[in-house]
């Protein structure tokens, strides 16, 4: 049996596989530990163990591709001072989401029928933060939603963050596999994207007014915000929190609702709502919250 189907470097000698049968070292809780205490550094927060089976998917590859028999020697190499890089690749992968186009569609429809509308109405701008936009499909649907109900010329912005300075370049490119596609109407479609043919057969472009209209910052939402992170009408922070121990979910909230106005939204992932604990938000819909007075 080849080295790729069995290595006697696991606790047990057995095997382990991904869903795809490809063999995957295994994570003990030691190894698992260090490895989050030494990315906890430089994220603000560690992984609760209830996370080690997704460390472990997460970054298997890195290790496979590395010719590294075991996480703990994964972690060695992640400590050296030149491993930066490295270290960087270890943070994305294990921060960094899947995501599309108007995911949890019911989000999209709160933004177009109950939030913009009054602030339209008074003419004041509007302002959204995507908080953790990976790869941009949420800000981006974001942007499509505000275009849409108030025109491209209109008075609204959306900046969007991540800790990912690799998404963060992804995002800004704004190409997608047409895959990715699926969820955008084709009204959408022909407004604000653009068809690729050539080299980029078989993807597709958000159209440069838009992703003009969208700003992409590098923020990690553990460190202390900078000053104009602040005043938004609605803050998207979706499938962070399932990240979080209790205690760093709550002091997150607390952080982020200054940010909000008065009156604003703070819309999470449909999976997170039990997560809103800490007062000054009120439940109007499942996974949205509204900002008290």
């Amino acid at each position: 049996m080849s080295q790729n189907h069995l290595n006697p470097h696991t606790n047990n000698g057995m095997a382990q596989y991904d869903a795809h049968g490809i063999w995957m070292p295994e994570l003990s809780m030691g190894e698992f530990r260090e490895l989050t205490e030494l990315l906890g550094l430089h994220l603000g927060f560690r992984f609760p163990d209830s996370k080690q089976k997704l460390v472990a998917a997460r970054l298997a590859s890195r290790l496979r591709d590395l010719g590294l028999v075991s996480y703990h020697d994964y972690w060695l190499l992640l400590r050296r001072p030149e491993e930066k890089t490295e270290l960087q690749r270890a943070i994305d992968l294990v921060t960094t989401n899947e995501t599309s186009f108007f995911r949890e569609p019911s989000h999209f429809d709160f933004l177009r029928d109950e939030l913009i509308p009054p602030l339209a109405k008074q003419g004041r701008p509007v302002r959204i933060w995507s908080a953790a936009c990976s790869t941009g499909q949420e800000p981006y649907s974001i942007a499509m939603t505000l275009a849409e109900s108030l025109g491209m010329h209109a008075d609204w912005q959306v900046l969007a963050t991540d800790i990912s300075e690799r998404v963060l370049a992804h995002a800004r490119h704004g190409l997608y596999a047409m895959h990715d596609a699926d969820q955008i109407s084709l009204e959408l479609l022909k407004k604000y994207c653009l068809k690729g043919n050539g080299e980029y057969e078989g993807q597709f472009l958000i159209e440069r007014a838009l992703r003009n209209r969208v700003r992409f910052s590098q923020v990690n939402l553990m460190n202390a915000f900078d000053p104009e992170l602040a005043h938004f009408d609605g803050v998207f922070l979706r499938n962070v929190m399932i990240y979080l121990e209790s205690d760093r979910r709550d002091e997150m909230i607390e952080r982020l609702k200054d940010r909000i106005n008065p009156g604003g939204y703070l819309i999470v992932g449909q999976a997170e709502s039990m997560a809103i604990k800490t007062s000054g938000f009120t439940l109007v819909q499942p996974s949205i919250y509204r900002r008290n007075s």
